[in-house]
């Protein structure tokens, strides 16, 4: 089954014949997502508009259809989303740092207004994950990949962990609203320069 998170009506349409086919929808995971590396000075109204719907309307258009086929069935569900560390600068990425920030405060927001429905809402904050996606980046933003305290880059199973347990009604009942980091400790350390530390900021080097 196949759907662009950013056309509400196939969101809607996927999350129907999921019903259809196993007649329940236990876990909803938004992991679709993109961005790429730009000065923010150069991010096209276009370029700009993509990232966002992207990161944050398909976000929103899947929890909100989720959640009305759980209210409607009166059966509860959880929901994680896969966001990144905010609450700090994001340098050359401005428009997923402004998406993914709105996305946190959504699922925050959601996740006390669907509580009576028990539908649990929890985000996972990632750090730099191995992925064919980085070789988009420039040779100088490498450096700062492993800039945390475990000084490597994460791998999907460590994010796939994390999501399994807060989607887990045995594991984590009764944790909503949460966002936990799988960073390797980059929201207590580190730095991410998507195109490169610029020059200005190597004042401690």
């Amino acid at each position: 089954m196949l759907a662009n998170v950013r056309k509400p009506q196939e969101v809607a349409a996927l999350v129907q014949e999921t019903w259809e086919q196993h007649n329940r929808l236990d876990l909803v995971v938004n992991n679709a997502g993109g961005q790429f590396p730009a000065p923010a000075e150069e991010i096209t109204p276009k370029g700009w508009a993509a990232v966002v719907e992207t990161n944050l309307y398909g976000p929103w258009f899947v929890m909100q259809e989720a959640a009305r086929q759980w209210i409607e069935k009166e059966q509860g569900g959880s929901i994680v989303n896969i966001g990144t560390i905010t609450g700090r600068s994001s340098v050359g990425i401005p428009h997923t740092a402004a998406a993914r920030a709105g996305a946190a405060g959504l699922a925050a927001s959601l996740s006390v207004e669907w509580a009576p429905h028990d539908i649990r809402i929890n985000t996972v904050a990632v750090g730099v994950v191995r992925s064919p996606g980085l070789a988009n980046y420039p040779a100088e933003a490498r450096p700062s990949f492993t800039h945390n305290p475990q000084r490597r880059l994460g791998d999907v199973h460590d994010i796939a962990q994390a999501v399994a347990f807060l989607g887990s009604r045995e594991l984590s009942s009764f944790i909503t609203g949460e966002v936990l980091n799988v960073a390797g400790g980059e929201q207590v350390w580190g730095e991410y320069w998507a195109l490169g530390k610029p020059d200005y900021f190597k004042i401690d080097e």
